[in-house]
């Protein structure tokens, strides 16, 4: 008499196999996610890094009390930048550089109690690569 064999519920070698091939591109896949993540939290840093140094020198300009007169930034380059006459000086945060948009029309014209609100560009650079840039504007007599 011949006995049968039941059929077992077990796995068979090549389907083990074909199980860990799978996993093994699904891991690989996902090892690839970290290196990019970490690049990108590294740059976000830095960004956030460079807006706080941009606010901070935007700050340093708008502390003083009173205004300030054009007087104040004649010892500064004068640039062109497109058709606007501009002031192009260091910042006091490093590897900060400002341009002081100043108004043609309005120099010489200024009174004893009023002032001109003229608009400042601050831009944080590496190697002369522009990272992160804010504008604000500065009281001028």
């Amino acid at each position: 008499m011949k006995k049968k064999f039941q059929s077992e519920n077990g796995m068979t070698l090549i389907e083990i196999l074909a199980a860990l091939v799978i996993l093994g591109i699904v891991f690989i896949g996902f090892m690839t996610i970290f290196p990019q993540m970490t690049a990108f939290n590294e740059k976000t840093g830095d960004k956030l890094e460079t807006m706080n140094l941009a606010k901070e020198e935007l700050a340093y300009w708008k502390r003083k009390e009173g205004a300030y007169s054009l007087s104040d930034f004649d010892k500064y380059q004068r640039v062109m930048i497109a058709e606007d006459k501009v002031r192009r000086f260091p910042g006091h945060v490093e590897n900060s550089e400002i341009d002081f948009y100043e108004s043609e029309d309005l120099k010489g014209n200024s009174h004893k109690d009023s002032f001109w609100l003229h608009k400042i560009h601050i831009k944080i650079l590496r190697e002369g690569e522009i990272l992160s840039e804010t504008y604000g504007y500065i009281k001028v007599r």
